[in-house]
């Protein structure tokens, strides 16, 4: 949530955007019951589209009650990088030095955050 927090600020969004967060129970959130069922239902597509798996017929009639099958038209749209663009895209990244030295930063923070806590609680 950190990196999620710092990448938000160096975008020009104000701080606390990702750090007041909660782990409640889906059940007390009314909005995370209805995120349950869209993002299982996304992943489904996104299985039926790298591994070729025959969607559940529950996430067929989701799909399209959501309007994921009006394409620009609907409201619901599921994204997916398969493996060879995944690949292909980080091997583009890494070979931008710019990229590993903010990579190495990134360790970095993340290397005093942890001295930080540790600090804290040791």
């Amino acid at each position: 949530m950190q990196r999620a927090e710092d990448a938000s600020i160096e975008q020009g969004s104000q701080p606390g955007d990702f750090t007041n967060y909660s782990f409640r129970k889906s059940k007390d959130i009314p909005g995370l019951q209805c995120v349950d069922a869209i993002s299982w239902v996304c992943y489904q597509v996104a299985l039926f589209a790298i591994l070729d798996k025959p969607t559940h017929q529950f996430a067929t009639i989701g799909w399209n009650d959501f309007g994921g099958d009006q394409a620009p038209n609907g409201w619901l749209r599921a994204s997916t990088i398969l493996p060879g663009d995944l690949k292909k895209w980080m091997d583009e990244v890494m070979a931008n030095p710019e990229n590993l030295e903010k990579l190495k930063l990134l360790q970095e923070k993340q290397r005093n955050r942890e001295r930080k806590n540790l600090a804290h609680f040791g």
